[in-house]
């Protein structure tokens, strides 16, 4: 990166509660969040309970946007609450509130402090807020609804707000609009590699001073049809079967999500008298053109990463893959780092934040990264949970929670479309190895 580009406010929504401590606190313990769908009980789910958006973020047109889209404009206000920032396009009240409501922004970042108030956020410029969104599969829901409409009512009956609302820039769009975001909105959609390339891309934006704060977001619900595909498809593991770098791993099992993470240069954030909770150091990504590559393919790009961030193999603290349950593309994540850290692969501990969370898709990388950002400040990483015996042997794989020595962090996600991300994080910017 041209520029320090730090990373200073987090939030999550996931099965486990809202915001990033209960998240942290159920991968410390080997929790899944995974059971059996309630229409397909022989595939597992995780879901998101009880989620009410107007208790998050009370802006213009909530009611009529799709589920993701709710959960994606609520993390990007509490992600903003936890940098101490604001937009004028979130109402100051409506962050005042979930700023003084424990349960609504309680641990919403690491930093462990709730926002006490409207008073104490900084507005922000709309010309100065960009926001780039993680979005492949968001819309979908919205856009089925409106097929189905035209399908079975004819044109004259269905709704016809839902088309706009059904592309796949729509939900970028909706955020974009609810935080005033003018400095840009891009959405990206690269599949399950999406969040973290996403965050890449707004890094780099950040540090050509494309914009003064950039929010990198994305959201992911389940509906019947994705469910009903996969599970012909014979992609979806059962609740119980449900194991990720596992030699009893038997597939995939979705999990809705959200979440968002606030990117500021440095010097802005120490003119703010706040400190970094982090740094995006690097991405890179590679594209896998066929089956047998994608481990050689994300090899290639965990090594660029490094380089571009400087940050020698023995200079990672973490490992923090993006593995699945897909036997292939779980092999090729090991194979992948394995590669990149050569002979102190065995040492540098492993985690798989999915063996809890399930697939997301979007927002998987987004949540990856703030399991490394807060296993790195808290110098612990959580296990994978219900691992056993390794697909792939050869890795440093957590069994059990495990202290981690000062370094960076190196992240990977692949799409089955080929397209491969990894990323490089760390709590400072002086690391060993470098």
């Amino acid at each position: 990166m041209s520029s320090r580009v730090a990373i200073t406010g987090m939030s999550a929504f996931t099965p486990f509660g809202v915001g990033v401590e209960p998240l942290m606190l159920a991968l410390h313990e080997g929790r899944t969040s995974v059971e059996p769908a309630p229409q397909l009980p022989e595939v597992g789910i995780a879901l998101i309970k009880d989620f009410d958006a107007l208790r998050y973020a009370n802006v213009r047109g909530m009611r009529v946007y799709a589920r993701a889209t709710q959960l994606e404009i609520c993390a990007v206000a509490l992600a903003l609450s936890d940098a101490g920032l604001a937009s004028p396009g979130l109402p100051p009240a409506a962050i005042s509130g979930a700023a003084s409501s424990g349960a609504a922004i309680s641990g919403a970042g690491s930093s462990g402090a709730a926002i006490s108030g409207a008073a104490s956020l900084s507005v922000l410029d709309p010309l100065e807020l960009g926001l780039v969104t993680a979005s492949s599969y968001s819309h979908l829901e919205t856009l089925l609804d409106y097929d189905r409409g035209l399908t079975t009512l004819g044109m004259q009956r269905t709704n016809p707000t839902l088309m706009p609302l059904g592309l796949p820039s729509a939900p970028g769009a909706a955020t974009a609009l609810s935080m005033l975001a003018k400095a840009f909105a891009i959405t990206l959609n690269d599949g399950g590699a999406s969040g973290l390339a996403a965050l890449g891309l707004g890094a780099r934006l950040i540090a050509e001073g494309r914009a003064q704060v950039c929010v990198v977001a994305g959201a992911f619900t389940l509906f019947p049809e994705l469910l009903l595909s996969e599970s012909r498809a014979r992609r979806l593991s059962s609740a119980e079967r449900f194991r990720v770098l596992d030699r009893a791993s038997a597939g995939i099992a979705f999990g809705e999500a959200a979440a968002a993470l606030v990117l500021e240069p440095e010097a802005r954030v120490l003119a703010r008298g706040r400190k970094a909770l982090g740094f995006v150091r690097a991405e890179a990504s590679r594209f896998a053109a066929s089956e047998p590559e994608p481990g050689a393919a994300l090899g290639r790009a965990c090594e660029a990463a490094l380089r571009r961030a400087e940050v020698a193999p023995e200079g990672v603290a973490l490992a923090c893959l993006g593995a699945n349950g897909r036997a292939p593309l779980d092999d090729a994540h090991a194979q992948a780092v394995s590669r990149a850290l050569g002979k102190h692969a065995l040492r540098t501990p492993v985690t798989a934040p999915k063996a809890s969370l399930g697939e997301s898709l979007d927002p998987s990388g987004l949540l990856q990264s703030i399991v490394a950002v807060s296993a790195l400040r808290t110098r612990r990483a959580p296990p994978i949970a219900r691992f056993e015996t390794p697909r792939v042997p050869g890795l440093g794989y957590l069994s059990e929670p495990t202290a981690l020595q000062p370094g960076a962090a190196l992240l990977t996600a692949i799409s089955p479309s080929g397209a491969c991300s990894a990323l490089v994080l760390s709590e400072q910017l002086s690391q060993r190895g470098e």
